[in-house]
């Protein structure tokens, strides 16, 4: 996926931070070749969530708004609800994945408050101002870790 370059989109996303910071050099950033650091990434990802959420619009208008008005399934899901609930495959497996996303979680967070610590106690940040230095990784990917 790190190659993955659509000159269009890599074009006006460039442009984009060019007319928000004209004094960037995205060419020489450490996180160029990062996955989700590249603008066609970023279209790609949003493109992905509208079509999600066109599709699931359209879900809702086909099924969800049927559902609102059938004064059955009110009668019908009540007595469900006090049953016994049977797990379908899918979230069983939720049940089973969730402790290691979590887990994943907190080693992300443990990752970032480390390096974070580290590089604050190396360049004697304070929290008022803070000089940038644009050929460590440590922060960037502090930040990366923190939106992936």
């Amino acid at each position: 996926m790190n190659n993955l370059n659509i000159l269009f989109f890599n074009n006006l996303g460039e442009n984009i931070l060019k007319f928000f910071n004209p004094s960037l050099k995205y060419a020489r950033s450490i996180t160029k070749n990062w996955f989700l650091m590249n603008p066609t990434h970023f279209f790609i990802a949003l493109l992905s969530y509208l079509i999600f959420v066109f599709i699931s619009y359209i879900y809702y208008i086909k099924y969800g708004s049927k559902s609102r008005h059938d004064k059955t399934l009110a009668a019908k899901i009540a007595p469900a609800i006090t049953r016994s609930h049977k797990s379908t495959p899918l979230e069983q497996m939720v049940e089973k994945l969730t402790p290691s996303y979590n887990l994943l979680q907190v080693l992300f967070s443990l990752i970032i408050t480390l390096l974070t610590v580290y590089e604050a106690k190396n360049r004697r940040f304070s929290l008022f101002y803070n000089s940038v230095d644009f050929s460590k990784k440590n922060i960037a990917l502090c930040c990366w870790l923190f939106y992936l």
